[in-house]
């Protein structure tokens, strides 16, 4: 549906297996440096630089996001990536949204500095350095964070970059799993602690009602 917003759109893209507190906490750090800006947070399908591991169903993964942030009212759950089977691309999903977006002003995508020494291998690259600009959270100070490739710092490639250091949040998405796999009941006392620290009371409810990670990774 073509919007005659202008308001500035931010891409929050991810594998989300699952979401958890610590993909809120970067919204909500966004949103105070951003406050007139709407984010997409943007399940993939399947993520083109690592296998995810697919151990609940499309439709959990995304029911867990919608509990997480459905009364966000700056956060927008965009399902064109998880919706489309194969390998998602920011460069599709940027060009999705400025097709439904013509009056949005210049794209940011969030991520993390993690994945600095990757992006230029992020298809068509230099075709995203047009439209875009990085927004680089990062729980180190400006003098220690990731540094680009060398090859990827000349003109016609230079991305445009924002970094914000931001507090550490201890969630994670592979600690999750590996605490609902390894535990025997949802009574466990150590895990059940620490996952309430990672997830929200309903998304735990809604994991052990539905025997979610349980059994598999």
């Amino acid at each position: 549906m073509i919007s005659a917003e202008r308001t500035p759109i931010a891409l929050f893209g991810g594998s989300f297996n699952p979401c958890h507190l610590g993909h809120l906490h970067i919204a909500a750090e966004y949103h105070t440096r951003f406050p007139k800006n709407r984010i997409f947070l943007t399940p993939c399908f399947e993520p083109p630089h690592k296998k995810m591991v697919k151990c609940i169903s499309d439709e959990d993964r995304l029911a867990l996001i919608k509990i997480l942030f459905q009364n966000i009212p700056y956060v927008y759950i965009n399902t064109f990536e998880i919706s489309r089977p194969g390998i998602s691309y920011t460069i599709d999903t940027i060009q999705e949204i400025l097709r439904d977006n013509p009056q949005t002003e210049k794209i940011h995508v969030i991520i993390g500095d993690d994945l600095l020494p990757e992006i230029h291998t992020w298809k068509d690259f230099k075709g995203l350095c047009k439209t875009i600009k990085f927004i680089c959270f990062t729980r180190k100070s400006c003098s220690e964070k990731s540094e680009l490739p060398e090859n990827i710092t000349v003109a016609t490639h230079s991305p445009d970059i924002e970094y914000l250091e931001i507090p550490v949040h201890p969630a994670s998405s592979s600690r999750i799993r590996m605490l609902l796999k390894e535990r025997t009941t949802p009574e466990t006392p150590h895990a059940a602690q620490e996952l309430h620290t990672m997830l929200s009371k309903a998304q735990i409810e809604y994991i052990v009602r539905n025997k979610l990670y349980i059994r598999h990774d």
